[in-house]
């Protein structure tokens, strides 16, 4: 938003110009962005939508004992709401985070079509799997990992930003889930994947801002959130 000085030839601007607009505050006379329409309906937000009306649907259907045990489960994780780490997540809060990413990642993980997990199993949330690298061959996008990928026991739920600046450095920056093809091995060609979200390789010098969990095919548990930044060689 800028600060518009007028003159004794012009005392007041209205209208729009190039996508903003003046506008007379307290502060004086201003011209900002105006804002756009946002399409909530747009072929991207979809599969988010219809996830989150499957999460809560199946929540509502669960019986007082399967709600009595999400509770239980809530207490073995101790989880930490993410906004206020005093506060720990209920059990009602855990089902919407652990089902809602099962039926985002169901797109890419065929083995999680139709596999709702309602009974929760108290055991240990899997390993993270670390990315050690992001870099392209041959045309490809290719994400390297420390470990090789067992897609018949776990999934990997991967965000990335667009490409930034080095100047960007905020690692709030928004990411969006990859929703690539998984396979036993330790890389992972995500190309088709990204080209889907972002149309185009990141360029040489640009930034990604990446976070990644590892999740458990057959029952729920994820692990915990792994962020970090690459540069593109």
């Amino acid at each position: 938003m800028a600060l518009v000085k007028t003159s004794a030839l012009i005392s007041d601007i209205r209208g729009k110009l190039n996508g903003s607009v003046f506008q007379r505050t307290q502060g004086g006379l201003t011209l900002r962005t105006k804002s756009g329409f946002t399409n909530s309906n747009k072929q991207s937000q979809q599969p988010v939508k219809l996830a989150i009306a499957n999460t809560q649907a199946a929540y509502n259907a669960l019986s007082q004992s399967d709600l009595d045990l999400w509770n239980v489960y809530a207490t073995y994780r101790n989880k930490s709401q993410k906004r206020n780490l005093s506060l720990k997540l209920s059990g009602h809060a855990l089902f919407l985070q652990e089902i809602m990413m099962r039926q985002v990642m169901q797109q890419s993980i065929p083995d999680l079509v139709g596999n709702v997990v309602i009974t929760p199993i108290l055991q240990p949330v899997p390993n993270p799997i670390l990315i050690t690298d992001i870099s392209i061959a041959a045309a490809n996008l290719i994400v390297t990992f420390n470990q090789v990928l067992d897609p018949t026991v776990n999934y990997l739920c991967l965000k990335i930003s667009q490409p930034l600046s080095y100047s960007q450095a905020s690692t709030t920056n928004k990411m969006k889930i990859i929703p690539f093809e998984q396979i036993n091995s330790n890389t992972q060609n995500i190309t088709t994947a990204w080209n889907s979200i972002y149309h185009g390789l990141p360029l040489f010098g640009s930034n990604l801002n990446f976070s990644i969990q590892t999740c458990l095919i057959d029952a729920v548990g994820i692990s915990p959130t792994q962020q970090g930044r690459f540069e593109m060689p």
